[in-house]
């Protein structure tokens, strides 16, 4: 469904399958709108990937139009999430306007109906569930994505089912390797130093498993439009405690991280 699935899947597939990726990488899942080209490629598929967790929220439509007969998997099938009705985001700064507002946002939410018009649709197909679905942002959760989509490949390609486990025992092997840097690396940084302002909220898996404070004006959905206030308050935030870490994604407007920072 998008790069990041779309790179694994390349990596446990290699020259065995014709691979497409319909979000590209220096696009937006968030405000992607699927295309007449991507119901044909659809209609075609034997199988696919999405991620899950309410990320697609366009899938299921693109699927029923395309009339996709193909194996789906979900990616995220047994990862450890966060959920989001029951803790906040690591380095979330609480603040009780927010905390209201996201509140309001997921009573939305909840009382949508799966039947509701097409103006109402569009809000929903980008629109997060109750879980924070960015979960590819944790090494232990990408294992399991490696594990899913590797069964995935074997059970729509039974006959390459050797070289589907050879390219899993490799690429996990990656993902230990590229563990263990990152941890040497992250353990030079003192943990009150490990504060940084990012466009979006999409961090959180990582904030998580390494202590990293991440404060973001947007939150989840990059469609959501920061308050003044929200970016008054990062600014202070970032006066006050001296914040010297400012990233902002490819694909994101970076004119409101230039003014935070």
């Amino acid at each position: 469904s998008f790069s990041v699935l779309g790179d694994i899947t390349q990596e446990l597939g290699g020259d065995k399958i014709a691979l497409t990726t319909l979000v590209g990488a220096n696009q937006d899942s968030h405000v992607y709108k699927p295309t007449p080209f991507d119901v044909q490629t659809l209609a075609k598929a034997d199988l696919i990937v999405i991620n899950g967790l309410s990320f697609e929220g366009w899938i299921t439509r693109l699927e029923e139009s395309s009339g996709f007969k193909g194996l789906r998997v979900v990616a995220s099938k047994g990862a450890n999430v966060i959920e989001l009705h029951e803790e906040e985001h690591p380095g979330e700064e609480h603040d009780d306007k927010n905390e209201h507002a996201k509140h309001e946002e997921h009573e939305e939410h909840k009382e949508g109906d799966h039947q509701e018009s097409a103006d109402h649709q569009e809000h929903d197909e980008h629109h997060h569930g109750d879980q924070d679905p960015h979960a590819w942002h944790s090494l232990a959760n990408i294992r399991v994505y490696i594990n899913n989509i590797s069964s995935g490949l074997i059970e729509a390609d039974s006959a390459n089912k050797a070289y589907y486990q050879a390219n899993k025992v490799a690429y996990l092997a990656k993902v230990d390797a590229l563990e263990n840097k990152l941890a040497a690396k992250v353990a030079t940084v003192p943990v009150a130093k490990r504060q940084v302002i990012i466009s979006h909220d999409a961090f959180g898996y990582l904030g998580r498993d390494y202590s990293f404070r991440f404060l973001a004006p947007v939150g989840l959905n990059t469609q959501m439009k920061p308050s003044a206030a929200d970016v008054a308050q990062l600014i202070r935030q970032v006066k006050a405690q001296n914040i010297k870490a400012l990233f902002v994604e490819n694909v994101s407007d970076d004119r409101l991280i230039k003014q935070i920072g």
